[in-house]
């Protein structure tokens, strides 16, 4: 997805653009959002809330190790692979609708990782996360017992995802799913907001702490 193409996408518009000379090519983009309504903070999610996310995770980081030569998969989804990483794309009607409704008690992108995305909001809102089911298609999975690759490095600890992750109220929940569904909304449910501190999953009754690792910026991936 190039510049103009992104721009069309998002219904945004190109303010200015500047070019110079050196030995590697760089370009840097800066984006200015406003907003006529509250944008949801990090810091209110309260015990009781459930946690959605608008797309499935595990691609990013698996599309990264193929296109590094440290994966050989040429399988009939190796396009669609590829392509979540080279061309991600935001399902920001999705969200904009949930938190103009006020169904959204806090929100964050991931872009580090979905467990240091969730980690974060932990930190911030002073609570303890579960996550009940890991949102990743039936057939990735099928791929990933395939390849006999770790499926939690992939889907918890990938990065450059860009999926909006969206805390809904609790007191809320049964009617942000009914309305959910009669706009055709596919949200995807991954697990609730407790009383506590830090991140757990559930597998298969057994409630384990996930690691705070994922993407950095400076060093890469910490697990």
């Amino acid at each position: 997805m190039g510049i103009k193409s992104a721009a069309a996408y998002y219904r945004s518009r190109i303010g200015k653009c500047d070019t110079n000379r050196g030995e590697d090519f760089v370009l840097t983009i800066c984006t200015i959002g406003f907003a006529n309504f509250p944008i949801p903070s990090r810091n209110k999610v309260n015990p009781g809330d459930r946690i959605v996310v608008t797309d499935y995770f595990g691609f990013e980081r698996f599309a990264l190790d193929i296109l590094l030569g440290n994966i050989n998969y040429y399988g009939k989804f190796r396009n669609v692979i590829l392509d979540r990483f080279l061309n991600p794309k935001i399902n920001f009607d999705m969200v904009i609708w949930a938190v103009k409704e006020g169904f959204v008690s806090g929100s964050i992108d991931s872009s580090d990782g979905l467990a240091r995305s969730l980690y974060e909001i932990s930190r911030e809102s002073k609570v303890k996360i579960i996550i009940e089911r890991l949102p990743t298609p039936d057939w990735l999975i099928k791929i990933f017992n395939r390849l006999s690759l770790d499926m939690d490095k992939y889907v918890l600890y990938g990065g450059e995802e860009y999926i909006p992750i969206l805390f809904i109220h609790g007191d809320l929940w049964g009617e942000f799913v009914k309305l959910a569904n009669r706009y055709g909304f596919d949200f995807i449910y991954i697990g609730f907001v407790k009383e506590g501190d830090g991140v757990y999953i559930n597998k298969e009754g057994n409630l384990l702490r996930v690691k705070d690792a994922g993407w950095d910026a400076l060093t890469g991936y910490t697990l």
